[in-house]
């Protein structure tokens, strides 16, 4: 009903065309080719397509659980949610460009005012939290969501838990495309996703770095969230992590990733025989899982801060120190064709049997059975004297 508006031009035959509609509006489409030779069809203006974008008929409830600290999270409503609903359950609260927070001196300050159902927003909080929201569902599957060149704040406005591969299957990725939750990371390679982040949740957000700009579609009716995700990476046991190797995810606002090969003596190692955990100073801030082959890792932190790298044999227990260290950022390093390289080799002061030798010794595996010094394997060995008055951790290379 009302007047024309040129939708796109210069569109080659055969090819796609991305045209902005509006919700609730009955749009009328008509084209006009121009030929080979530059003449322009001639014809009148009236409808040869019609399209209409329905607002959602869906009502939903989603429950967002905040835990204690910093929180990644987003929301599925139609409306936007004003902060107010917030800040009962929060003490600071980021958006990509603005940010409120709750002084102690002054009380809430700031210009974040709504919560947008495109966008994530990180959330700190004193205890943990339960937060409850009921209305219409956000129209995920014909709204689409824009995708700037570099790194975007990225909601997940769908009812359902679903893959990276099922989630963004409407979406044009391109090849070293990013995508990274509080849980872990994936990256777009020779077309698939692939990484250490196995779902996308509803109520929680992501960061999403894009090669060029371009918009997003979820696939919004994918029902997956019954459905377990299968994983391709090597899972890290609880009783293989050493003391002090305990990563708090939520102490830090901000992710650094990492993908890496991990190279010992001059010889790249096998990354399923070695526990890389990201450090700085002593405190442990990034496990890293195999995937593929390579490692990959979320590194929590801020901005200015240097990082080091320290790699634990699963067999021998020795611990090493790599060679690289990086300045904390908010980015990825290394691709998946092109891994950061990390180099080991600097013991971290455990002795091989060869230094500082106990005379008249015994040897003792883990387990606390004697063993002959001269016939032990490479793995580590607990050494005392005969009178037990010295006792050292010792590993045989």
């Amino acid at each position: 009903g009302a007047p024309w508006w040129k939708a796109a031009e210069n569109v080659p035959i055969d090819t796609t065309a991305i045209v902005k509609v509006y919700e609730g509006i009955n749009h009328g489409f008509y084209t006009l080719v121009t030929d080979s030779a530059g003449n322009v069809e001639q014809k009148e203006a009236a409808r040869e397509f019609t399209f209409e974008v329905f607002s959602s008929q869906v009502d939903t409830n989603t429950q967002i659980e905040l835990a204690q600290g910093w929180n990644w999270i987003s929301h599925n409503q139609q409306a936007p949610l004003s902060v107010d609903a917030m800040k009962s359950v929060s003490t600071h609260m980021l958006g990509q460009t603005e940010e409120t927070i709750n002084d102690s001196r002054f009380g809430w300050m700031g210009d974040l005012e709504e919560l947008l159902p495109t966008q994530m927003y990180k959330i700190h909080t004193n205890e943990t939290k339960t937060v409850q929201l009921s209305g219409r569902l956000f129209n995920a599957g014909f709204r689409s969501v824009p995708l700037y060149k570099g790194w975007n704040w990225l909601g997940y406005p769908v009812a359902n838990t679903m893959s990276p591969a099922e989630a963004l299957s409407k979406l044009e990725a391109e090849e070293g495309d990013f995508l990274i939750g509080q849980d872990g990371m994936a990256t777009y390679n020779e077309g698939q996703w692939t990484g250490t982040l196995m779902e996308m949740v509803p109520g929680l957000g992501y960061m999403y770095r894009s090669r060029a700009d371009k918009n997003l579609f979820y696939n919004a009716t994918a029902q997956a969230s019954s459905r377990k995700v299968q994983s391709s990476r090597s899972a890290v046991l609880c009783s293989e992590i050493p003391d002090g190797w305990t990563v708090d995810k939520r102490k830090y606002p901000n992710i650094m990733g990492v993908i890496a090969l991990l190279w010992h003596e001059d010889n790249m190692a096998n990354s399923d025989e070695w526990l890389l955990g990201a450090f700085c100073g002593d405190e442990c801030r990034g496990i890293a899982q195999v995937v593929d082959g390579a490692l990959m890792m979320n590194i929590y932190g801020q901005s200015g801060e240097m990082i080091v790298f320290r790699a634990m044999n699963y067999e021998s227990g020795e611990i090493l120190f790599a060679v690289e260290q990086e300045p904390f950022r908010v980015d990825v390093v290394g691709t998946v064709n092109i891994p950061y390289q990390i180099h080991i080799g600097n013991p971290t002061g455990i002795a091989d049997n060869n230094a500082g030798r106990i005379t008249d010794s015994r040897y003792y595996d883990l387990q606390g059975r004697t063993v002959n010094d001269d016939k032990t394997h490479k793995g580590l060995y607990i050494v005392t004297d005969s009178q037990r008055n010295k006792t050292q951790k010792v590993v045989k290379k």
